[in-house]
């Protein structure tokens, strides 16, 4: 998962001194990687006997939190390069695993709300997303107007005072990664409702 620590585990049975662990995403656990399907560096260079414990190692890695399609999904690798250049390249096939991205997982208000009133969005996510944006939206998905930005999202929620105005009718929330990292979400359809007079004589 982006943004959450795990640990590289690595053993060896010959005599290395330094290496480099490169992170790379493949086709299929076929492919053999190479200078077209690294993703980035994770350590230029590191003591084989890092961590090590009875000959086996550990190097503690945090995925990067990023939107990229080169940062999430199935396909990854680890890739070990001896510095010195003495033994191959250790990137075994029909091995690979994912990196799963930040998600919202949900966003609701009431179906109906009126022009005047209190109204508390809630929302869902998982993994790590700091801060979020709230749009109010035409049912199509086009921008009407901020609500607010800048919200601490482990929050799940934000009151929002409607104020007597021109908007009314059916709407949507979007909810929004400031950082760009999950996808944009919106809520359940809903209708503002505008004030009406009740009696007349």
């Amino acid at each position: 998962n982006q943004g959450e620590a795990i640990d590289i585990v690595w053993g060896r049975n010959f005599q290395i001194k330094t290496m480099k662990i490169e992170l790379h995403k493949v086709d299929n656990i076929n492919t053999v990687v190479s200078p077209s399907t690294l993703v980035k560096i994770i350590e230029e260079s590191i003591s084989v006997d890092f961590g090590a414990i009875n000959g086996v190692s550990t190097y503690p890695w945090i995925p990067d939190l990023c939107g990229n399609i080169n940062c999430f999904g199935t396909g990854f690798r680890f890739n070990l390069v001896d510095l010195s250049g003495i033994s191959y390249n250790f990137s075994p096939l029909n091995y690979e695993f994912s990196i799963t991205k930040p998600s919202f997982t949900n966003v609701v208000v009431p179906n109906f709300v009126n022009q005047g009133s209190f109204v508390n969005i809630v929302w869902e996510y998982s993994l790590t997303i700091a801060k979020v944006q709230l749009e109010l939206c035409n049912v199509d998905g086009s921008f009407v107007f901020q609500i607010s930005t800048n919200i601490t999202t482990s929050e799940k929620n934000k009151g929002w005072n409607l104020v007597y105005n021109d908007y009314s009718g059916n709407y949507k929330i979007k909810i929004k990664d400031l950082l760009e990292v999950a996808d944009y979400k919106f809520s359940n359809e809903f209708q503002i409702i505008p004030p009406k007079p009740t009696m007349v004589r």
